[in-house]
């Protein structure tokens, strides 16, 4: 059944304004649902004070005007400029987007408690947790296409309304809407389609630009690395094969189509050129909860005695996840990954340092270092300089350790 967009807007009155006469009781997995998420919100206002702005947040936040910097500029404005006003929008829209999977899996699973299965999967990717704290646009058009999805679903209805919005926001919902388009197709709804591909249409003709990268360069490989690394190995092998078969289900799913399309566009634009797995590799998480039903489904159809071997898959797949991301969360204890903390902490202590001093303006050659540190305050001038040890050779007056190891050490030198 479709809709038209008049009518769109009135469902979503309707469903966001008035709540519903028929409403299901509080349940455990409710409550272990909210435990979840303040256990989340937690950790991610821990780290959000932890990590320093890095030096394409600083160069995004001060030079750019897309729509997902001003949300964090306003945000600064309202709570002060800081790491934590810089990320809580982006924290929240990750908490919404675990409490939509919730959502669609109470709908479409078999028990109550499988949705907690995909929250917890959503939950302990490593990419995802990594983009719930960056100023970064990915958990923002998750945000959008779970809505589109959970609508669907609540409705049987394309939300004209979202879909819509797509259209000017941004080219990462181009993958969406060709999942969109594709689901209608199949399902032959079309005048859905035809709205469907004209908002495609419109967004490519907003955005083409970002195609345009010159001669093409191919970053297919790269690009299947930098996904492993987001999305964890085990779960790269196992996730294309279970949207493959939801696509070949009888009874096809929008979550499939979107998910896919949202999986299949990344690697083969990178056949081309280099992309931002943050703009395009977020609407691939849509079918998380197509892929805990398959799991799930080949565990139950299988006796007890039978059930080990997959047990074993499963269990290795999460222990990886968990690995991965405490691995992340982790790496300003353990060290390890000195890259990392060079790029995502070291600026907020340096500007402690230097504030403590009572120096508010300061000079270095390390240009991508004074943009992070204008952001704490430290204006770029005066007469002293900073300068890396290594380079000075002179004693260091800031030093900064990380698990016992000095990560950097810098002198301050009068000009």
């Amino acid at each position: 059944m479709q809709l038209s967009p008049l009518q769109s807007a009135l469902l979503y009155f309707s469903y966001f304004i008035y709540p519903e006469k028929k409403t299901r009781s509080f349940d455990l997995s409710d409550l272990v649902f909210i435990v979840m998420v303040f256990l989340v919100l937690a950790l991610g206002l821990l780290m959000s004070k932890e990590i320093s702005i890095s030096y394409n947040e600083a160069k995004d936040f001060f030079y750019s005007s897309a729509w997902f910097v001003q949300i964090a500029q306003k945000s600064t404005e309202i709570l002060g400029q800081n790491d934590l006003a810089l990320r809580l929008p982006f924290l929240i829209a990750h908490l919404i987007n675990m409490f939509l999977f919730y959502l669609i899996g109470r709908k479409i699973l078999k028990k109550p408690k499988d949705a907690l299965y995909v929250v917890l999967t959503y939950a302990l990717l490593p990419g995802v947790n990594l983009f719930a704290i960056l100023l970064a646009k990915s958990v923002l058009v998750l945000s959008l296409g779970l809505l589109i999805s959970y609508l669907y679903i609540k409705t049987q209805k394309i939300p004209y309304l979202t879909l819509n919005a797509c259209a000017f926001l941004d080219d990462a919902f181009i993958p969406l809407l060709l999942g969109v388009f594709a689901y209608t197709l199949r399902k032959r709804y079309f005048k859905s389609a035809i709205f469907a591909l004209v908002v495609l249409i419109v967004n490519t003709a907003l955005f083409s630009g970002s195609f345009n990268k010159g001669l093409p360069s191919g970053y297919f490989i790269d690009t299947c690395l930098e996904l492993m690394l987001l999305y964890s190995p085990l779960l790269f092998l196992y996730y294309p094969y279970t949207l493959y078969k939801a696509l070949l289900d009888k009874k096809p799913s929008l979550l499939a189509f979107m998910s896919a399309s949202g999986w299949l566009f990344p690697l083969l634009l990178s056949m081309r050129q280099e992309i931002d797995l943050r703009t395009f590799a977020p609407l691939a998480l849509i079918g998380l909860p197509l892929f805990v039903k398959s799991v799930l489904n080949s565990l139950r159809v299988r006796l007890k005695e039978f059930r080990g071997q997959y047990y074993l898959r499963v269990f290795s797949l999460y222990l990886l996840m968990l690995t991965e991301t405490l691995f992340l969360w982790g790496s300003k204890i353990s060290g390890a990954n000195e890259k990392l903390l060079n790029r995502h902490f070291l600026a907020k202590e340096v500007a402690t340092a230097l504030q403590l001093r009572g120096i508010h303006q300061i000079r270095t050659n390390d240009k991508q270092l004074a943009l992070r540190l204008q952001f704490y305050g430290i204006k770029e001038g005066g007469r002293l300089r900073l300068i890396n040890a290594k380079i000075s050779k002179k004693r260091p007056d800031i030093t900064i350790i990380y698990a016992d190891k000095i990560l950097q050490s810098y002198s301050l030198v009068r000009h």
